[in-house]
């Protein structure tokens, strides 16, 4: 339940999003014991709120 609460609070304070001039991730997986997806990165951008 703790875990919900720190990624819905990630959420909630951060955009997530692709760095510039990187590129739309794989949408093909990796095979292996489990399907899993292709590495990828991510940028946490900061809400702007109001004061």
């Amino acid at each position: 339940m703790e875990s919900f609460f720190f990624f819905t609070n990630l959420l909630r304070t951060f955009k997530l999003q692709r760095p510039e001039g990187v590129e739309e991730p794989s949408q093909e997986p990796l095979i292996g014991v489990i399907l899993h997806p292709q590495p990828f990165k991510l940028c946490a951008v900061p809400h702007c709120r109001p004061s």
